[in-house]
């Protein structure tokens, strides 16, 4: 979402007023697609410009990506940059030439023609399909915004502006209301509090919900570990499929193995699971061919697989990353006319994303006689990995992010027992990488074992 805020009065010239742009979302998911006739420029959008508009929210993602986190030191990222874009497009409708050659930019889509009508078609045919997207604003009481700008964000990305007319308290729980309902209770505290000078605010909220081609049995999850690197495990609870028809291959040019796994409708989670435990995330971004990948992937096979339950929660505050992008003169001096003739700015962008990845809609398999691992051959998920959610019709990325430690809350087992040297540094990994590095070493009796090594994430 985001948020536009105002100073104090000036006697003669009123200071920049702040903007506030929060961003929601929430997954889980499912798909299929339908044309929408309300164009901007004719009756349909081509589907070469929605092929353009993808192109341009996948490089947006892996842009995004790098600066969300540039070192790739935490456990666990999982964002939306779509529901960016959506945010900064919206906001896009009231901006200037300048401020507006700029958002266009940054999320690459100078070159989509009819571009809010092409993302309203794409946001219809999603929300027909696969996911529940929200957008609304919301108004200090006595602000006005110009009747064109609402006008054509109703029109284009059904945002009805609403006015915040109660107590600082009220107003509060009324936002959260909104987000927790869209997100169907997964995103209840999105805001901690309201900017005081905050006049305009614009909201997106987002919910997927995945159910799987192939279900999975609850009663086949068994704890097993997860390998952070050649020493280091950490206990998750192990989705297990029998007989998985899984479709996945080696892709040289990444170093990486890649597998789909379909959701039910035209949506796939694709996990990229590199070959070596040092692996260069900035380098397979880069390198990342959607087209190429997909166009690889094999029949699938039947398969004894295993993949981590996730949940993954993430929040952060997008002003730095935006900045860096190329967009710090949108929290500076925009010119944001089309929307008030009062001097406005955008002082944060706020974005959560949730990712619930677990065996919901699992049939049982009581009839299934047990498989072992000499009669099927056998694939785990178990090491870090890169991941998209796609929606595959349009190749649109909904959701990336990665997975490094999907039990973060949990001690770390290692092998050895001698973890630093005479220098009093990590063996492994010099001078203690945020993930890996413990913050103290911890001895307890595990599985009676007296001298057994742990470790905890730092928070």
């Amino acid at each position: 979402g985001q948020t536009y805020t105002h100073g104090q009065h000036h006697p003669v010239r009123q200071p920049p007023r702040r903007l506030l742009l929060p961003k929601v979302k929430i997954i889980r998911g499912q798909v299929k697609l339908k044309k929408n006739q309300d164009s901007e420029c004719d009756e349909n959008t081509p589907p070469e410009e929605i092929q353009k508009f993808s192109q341009a929210v996948m490089a947006f993602s892996i842009d995004l990506l790098k600066q969300a986190d540039p070192e790739f030191k935490k456990p666990n990222l999982i964002i939306s940059p779509f529901s960016v874009a959506l945010g900064l497009l919206q906001l896009s409708l009231g901006a200037g030439e300048k401020t507006q050659k700029i958002l266009l930019e940054t999320l690459h889509m100078q070159s989509v023609k009819c571009l809010h009508s092409t993302l309203n078609t794409v946001r219809h045919d999603l929300t027909e399909s696969v996911m529940k997207i929200a957008n609304r604003m919301y108004l200090k009481k006595g602000f006005q915004i110009k009747k064109d700008f609402a006008k054509k964000a109703e029109k284009w990305y059904g945002a009805k502006p609403h006015n915040l007319a109660g107590s600082k308290e009220q107003n509060l729980r009324l936002i959260n209301k909104w987000v927790n309902d869209v997100t169907e209770g997964m995103i209840p505290k999105f805001l901690s509090e309201i900017p005081a000078n905050m006049v305009l605010m614009l909201l997106n909220a987002m919910y997927f919900k995945g159910v799987w081609r192939n279900k999975f049995d609850p009663s086949m999850t068994v704890q097993d570990v997860f390998y952070i690197n050649d020493d280091l495990t950490v206990p998750v609870d192990m989705m297990t499929a029998q007989k998985f028809p899984l479709r996945w291959y080696i892709h040289e040019h990444l170093d990486c193995q890649v597998v789909k796994l379909p959701f039910k409708g035209n949506t796939s989670f694709v996990v990229l699971m590199p070959q070596q435990f040092q692996w260069n995330l900035s380098k397979i971004l880069d390198n990342f061919n959607l087209t190429d990948v997909y166009n690889r992937i094999p029949r699938p096979k039947q398969t004894l697989f295993r993949m981590p339950r996730l949940n993954l929660d993430f929040k952060l505050e997008l002003l730095n990353p935006l900045s860096n992008l190329g967009l710090g003169h949108l929290f500076s001096n925009p010119d944001l006319s089309g929307i008030s003739d009062e001097q406005l700015f955008v002082s944060s962008v706020q974005h959560q994303s949730n990712l619930d990845l677990n065996e919901e809609g699992a049939e049982a398999a009581a009839a299934t006689a047990v498989i072992t691992s000499r009669s099927l051959t056998s694939y785990s998920i178990n090491r870090p990995f890169l991941f998209f959610l796609f929606e595959d019709s349009v190749e649109l990325p909904l959701f990336l992010g990665y997975v490094r430690n999907p039990s973060p809350d949990s001690f770390y087992k290692k092998k050895e027992l001698n973890f630093q040297n005479s220098e009093g540094k990590d063996p492994i990994f010099g001078n203690r990488d945020p993930l890996f590095a413990p913050v103290g070493c911890f001895y307890r009796n595990l599985e009676g074992s007296k001298n057994q090594n742990c470790w905890s994430l730092p928070d």
